[in-house]
């Protein structure tokens, strides 16, 4: 069952790869195109086709009958989208009295929606840090959906976890060695690269060359994050071996321990009354920064040169 979700958060991925790669195909056909700038569609206005747009803004406030897609953008709807919504490295938000009759998706951004704003299809949100949906519309258990996602999640994380750790033990325990070693380092490359995240992908994106690379671009994050992750539950695992005397050196063994002691401990500080999510964000923050700085610092575990040098 985790491996199905795995593919169809893939499949989510896979669709915003051909809603992008469409879109600056039909660069030409469309007059709804535009590298920077606004593009505003009235309120009486109907656009027939897609909206597409790189680093600008984009507002809604007609009728699009095609999909809006904003890489690096803000987009502000308060009219009606008949296709998807996606958003990659920007913000969006829904106004209220809007409506999306397909799916919402958003790459390693922000949104927000207006209670009165309507959305038929799903929201999915996808980050560097993990991949998350948000809302699942006509659920079953609507009151139990953060439960099935927090479970969902430990069982996801877990996987990939397992998967890193057989097949690359060897870079686990180089990340994990950087981190020891150098976490401040590791913190403040991990903050410039999240810095960097965004004007990277505009930079990539006003060129027709780099297109490809800025769809890519936050994959690369996501993946840098996950391997990152690994090593600082390896260190965590190693830690809990420690403590509690327990013998074996075996990456996998001990990274899944680490998982394990994590999510207990974001168990215990959740509870806590009005600062237990605080702490916990800020956690992440630290724990995110720091495992993308090691695993860059390390060049992936390898600590070899990132050029050939003599």
């Amino acid at each position: 069952m985790e491996v199905l979700k795995k593919l169809s958060k893939r499949i989510v991925l896979l669709i915003i790869v051909i809603l992008l790669t469409a879109g600056s195909s039909a660069m030409a056909a469309s007059p709804r195109v535009a590298f920077g700038g606004t593009i505003d569609i009235g309120s009486d206005e109907r656009v027939l086709g897609d909206v597409v747009i790189f680093g600008g803004e984009v507002f809604v406030r007609g009728i699009v009958d095609g999909d809006v897609v904003a890489v690096g953008s803000r987009a502000q709807v308060e009219g009606s989208i008949t296709g998807d919504l996606v958003i990659v490295g920007g913000r969006g938000r829904l106004e209220p009295g809007s409506q999306i009759k397909g799916d919402v998706t958003i790459v390693q951004g922000q949104f927000n929606r207006s209670p009165e704003a309507s959305v038929l299809g799903s929201i999915n949100q996808v980050s560097a840090a993990h991949i998350r949906h948000v809302r699942i519309p006509f659920t079953v258990f609507p009151r139990h959906t953060d439960l099935y996602f927090n479970v969902f999640s430990f069982f996801f994380i877990l996987f990939v976890m397992i998967l890193i750790s057989y097949f690359f033990p060897g870079s686990v325990k180089g990340i994990a060695s950087t981190l020891k070693d150098e976490w401040g380092v590791s913190l403040l490359i991990g903050a410039a690269a999240a810095l960097l995240f965004i004007p990277l992908m505009l930079l990539l994106a006003i060129t027709i060359v780099g297109i490809p690379l800025a769809i890519l671009l936050p994959v690369f994050y996501w993946i840098t994050l996950l391997f990152g992750q690994a090593g600082i539950f390896l260190i965590l695992g190693q830690w809990v071996r420690k403590v509690i005397r327990l013998p074996g050196e075996k990456v996998i063994s001990t990274t899944i321990l680490g998982v394990l002691m994590f999510y207990l401990a974001r168990i215990i500080i959740r509870v806590i009354p009005l600062i237990g999510d605080p702490i916990i964000a800020m956690l992440l923050i630290l724990i995110y920064l720091s495992a993308l700085g090691g695993v860059l610092r390390s060049r992936f575990g390898t600590c070899k040169p990132w050029l050939n040098r003599q």
